[in-house]
């Protein structure tokens, strides 16, 4: 999850269009889990447009892929890992060449792996290699 003070909100009361948005000079991350930036392009209205949404979780990445259509769709996604769990002590930002959920024996989800453009995996499950994996993302082919 994502959070920010009111006296970040830029343009308080110019902004608040019919849409919902809200503006914010700064919004910090409450875990220190994956988080992904996530290049959107959206062809619905005058011309396309692309943007990028950050979404702090597995569950809502997932949401992202669901809501794809023949004139909204993910262009790219890249996988923002922490140190602790990427090995190498810093944040890292990388392409998600994969992500799958682990599921143990009894069924249930215990964690994810992430497959990046290097090569590298990484899990947030110590022993990853002794579960089943459930396929929740990979790009076309073409993305590469």
């Amino acid at each position: 999850m994502f959070r920010t003070m009111r006296e970040a909100e830029l343009m308080p009361n110019i902004f608040r269009a019919a849409n919902g948005f809200q503006f914010w000079s700064l919004v910090e991350l409450e875990t220190m889990w994956p988080w992904f930036h996530v290049e959107t392009i959206d062809s619905r209205s005058n011309g396309i447009h692309q943007g990028v949404v950050l979404a702090p979780s597995v569950p809502l990445l997932v949401d992202l892929i669901g809501g794809q259509s023949k004139t909204a769709w993910i262009n790219q996604v890249q996988v923002v890992t922490p140190g602790e769990i990427n090995g190498t002590g810093s944040w890292r930002m990388e392409a998600l060449v994969s992500l799958h959920e682990l599921v143990d024996s009894a069924g249930q989800i215990v964690g994810h792996a992430y497959q990046v453009a290097t090569g590298a995996e990484y899990s947030t499950v110590a022993d990853y290699d002794q579960h089943r994996r459930n396929l929740l993302y990979a790009p076309k082919a073409s993305d590469f």
